[in-house]
């Protein structure tokens, strides 16, 4: 599968040094819903009967409210809203239990966010232009191109765009709690499914994600944050934005220096804003090469027209 990372001008060349990509926790992405879900149903009275009362009223208070109740001693009603009030009391606090055991998910897993390039051609990515203008400085960063079809690294998760959020049910979720996670356990199938899930406004991004393990050795720990070395041979295409450089000839010496580094099986690229639609247009580097060689000759003639025009003029 070949896929887009898109970095501004500084992080870009410094990942391109080093081979470095930093990873991100589940916390710190920028969609405040990414990898988050909701918890659903209520909490019946027979399961209130079987399951909360015996936890929560040890001392027998809602037996003697129920006795008094029944012996017109307080005021009818009064017991089904204490126990109401204790459904909403436990549920609340079985969902808090299991944020705080959720949380351990941040702990554990460092990802990789990518944007799938399709087939690698440039049909059909009308939206090219939001992810330069969101992720890579508005046009003055890169993309690199990867291909993640490798037996070393994770297992791709494809993000799924939808409009409702995933969700677990409260009999799910004290299954959660009560025991400890395993393959096929309801709280690995919900994070799993948290993880996959965005909503629909951040469709454009086409996004794909590694996962990784904290505990990967791959995994290099650098000033408060996590970085993971991919191979050369992963690289398939580097697109430089229209603002990166300041002219083709800065272009084409960055790209030479690069090549030097080990990226010389890498296409490199130059975007440049289309005239004719809402987009870009790439520019390999022979086509760059030319038109600087144009620029070049054009260049010479006119110093050689403005030097012979000196000459004829000052005698």
């Amino acid at each position: 599968m070949k896929c887009y990372r898109y970095l501004g001008r500084y992080y870009g060349l410094r990942t391109l040094l080093d081979g470095r990509f930093k990873l991100s926790a589940p916390c710190e992405f920028n969609d405040p819903f990414d990898c988050a879900g909701a918890i659903v149903g209520t909490i019946s009275n027979r399961y209130f009967e079987k399951f909360v009362k015996p936890t929560i009223d040890k001392d027998g208070f809602l037996e003697d409210l129920q006795e008094e109740e029944n012996y017109g001693l307080c005021e009818r009603g009064t017991m089904r809203q204490h126990v109401e009030q204790f459904k909403e009391f436990y549920k609340r606090a079985l969902i808090q239990r299991y944020l705080n055991k959720r949380s351990d998910f941040n702990k554990v897993v460092r990802i990789l966010c990518l944007s799938n390039a399709g087939d690698g051609s440039d049909r059909h990515r009308s939206d090219d232009a939001l992810l330069w203008s969101h992720y890579a400085e508005a046009g003055r960063g890169l993309r690199i191109g990867l291909d993640i079809d490798d037996a070393e690294l994770p297992s791709p998760v494809v993000v799924r765009y939808t409009n409702q959020m995933p969700s677990m049910n409260l009999k799910e979720l004290k299954v959660c709690i009560d025991s400890e996670p395993y393959d096929g356990h309801p709280q690995v199938e919900f994070l799993d499914r948290c993880l996959r899930t965005k909503s629909k406004p951040w469709f454009y991004e086409r996004e794909v994600r590694l996962a990784f393990p904290v505990m990967d050795k791959r995994i290099e720990f650098r000033s408060g944050k996590n970085f993971v070395k991919l191979k050369p041979k992963l690289f398939w295409r580097i697109d430089f934005g229209h603002k990166t450089f300041r002219d083709d000839a800065e272009f084409l010496s960055v790209v030479e220096k690069l090549r030097v580094r080990g990226y010389g099986h890498v296409e490199f690229r130059l975007a440049a804003l289309d005239q004719r639609r809402y987009g870009y247009r790439y520019r390999t580097v022979d086509e760059v090469g030319k038109a600087e060689m144009k620029r070049l000759e054009k260049e010479a003639r006119r110093a050689r027209w403005k030097q012979m025009h000196e000459t004829v003029c000052g005698s």
